[in-house]
């Protein structure tokens, strides 16, 4: 079942729900990774600072030595220098210590980047079903990583091998020519050990991370009926989006042209916009815009007036903002009064004359 189900998801994850997977702490991550650089680093650390931390340990261990009572030790005796080397040892290898916590801070931040999440550390109650637990322990998941785990501890003990059958011949005489000389003997091949392990980890981290990170990706996708739902979600339905952009069409359509015909004027400006507007003061408080458009539209507003001979002035700058400022069936505005009668005394003159 979980085969088909991989089958169907052919696309792509998207943006919302690679969110989602994050917030609920599902990200590509190897545990081996993040050990290989670990070990990496503390096999630097020792190699680097191991005399730096070796005199300061054989350093206070001298002078606890030196200082500590000959004749009359007792417990509360012991209990202080023992505290004492505690601390001693501590700022010895504190800062080290330190080092190697950032590290592995920074590896988990170099795969996953910087996320709180609950849900990782949250009580699902399915996974104590006893039924659901059987399922995962016999599954090709489990032994696959049952394999994997045998193959790790295979490879980490031929690498123990490999080095300790390479310094075996100074292992095995390093004892017959001082302590100091086995006590170094033994630091080099654990050190040595130690940046081995360390790489082999880091190798199998790579591989494993890239795994981790592919897998994560298919499980991330999407199957169709999935990517359509979600767009749904997103942007709503594509009838009900259809239907919205057609009644969006139908408003920005300009209303009235059938109203130009019967008029008082059209104002123009001179093409790019053309408003008509009726005034009669018997039954009207204040002039209407009855029709209005730009461009073509303004143009056939235009044409309407003079084939229905309604007067046709020019006047861009009121032309313009009754265009922006009055819809189609409304009044002007009280600010505009003014500029309306002297266009309005105007045509009516004109009309007198004729």
């Amino acid at each position: 079942m979980a085969d088909i189900e991989r089958d169907s998801k052919t696309e792509e994850a998207s943006q919302r729900r690679r969110e989602q997977s994050r917030s609920e702490g599902q990200v590509a991550y190897s545990t081996d990774l993040s050990t290989g650089l670990v070990l990496t680093a503390l096999a630097a650390i020792l190699w680097l600072g191991g005399p730096v931390i070796g005199d300061s340990l054989l350093g206070a261990f001298r002078q606890t030595l030196s200082h500590a009572p000959r004749t009359d030790w007792n417990v509360m005796h012991g209990s202080m220098v023992g505290r004492w080397l505690v601390g001693a040892t501590w700022s010895a290898v504190g800062g080290f210590s330190l080092a190697i916590l950032l590290v592995s801070v920074g590896a988990g931040l170099l795969q996953a980047g910087f996320h709180i999440s609950t849900e990782t550390i949250a009580i699902k109650w399915e996974r104590l079903l006893p039924t659901r637990g059987w399922q995962k322990l016999f599954s090709m998941e489990s032994m696959t990583k049952v394999l994997a785990a045998v193959a790790k501890i295979a490879l980490a003990g031929t690498v123990v091998w490999l080095v300790i059958r390479g310094d075996w011949h100074a292992l095995s005489t390093a004892g017959r020519v001082s302590v100091r000389h086995a006590v170094l003997t033994g630091w080099s091949t654990a050190v040595w050990l130690l940046l081995m392990l360390g790489l082999s980890a880091l190798i199998v981290g790579a591989a494993d991370y890239g795994f981790q990170w592919w897998r994560h990706e298919q499980n991330l996708k999407m199957t169709k009926e999935e990517a359509k739902q979600e767009q749904k979600e997103e942007n709503g339905d594509p009838h009900v989006r259809s239907k919205r952009r057609q009644m969006q069409r139908e408003m920005r359509k300009p209303r009235g042209f059938k109203n130009v015909a019967t008029a008082t004027v059209v104002l123009k400006n001179p093409t790019h916009f053309a408003v008509a507007l009726l005034y009669d003061p018997a039954t009207m408080a204040a002039p209407k815009v009855v029709a209005k458009g730009a461009g073509p539209h303004a143009r056939r507003i235009l044409k309407l007036a003079e084939a229905n001979g309604v007067p046709v002035l020019e006047r861009k700058p009121l032309a313009r903002a009754l265009y922006k400022m009055v819809d189609v069936g409304k009044e002007i505005p009280m600010e505009l009064y003014q500029a309306i009668a002297e266009i309005l005394a105007t045509v009516y003159r004109t009309k007198k004359a004729a």
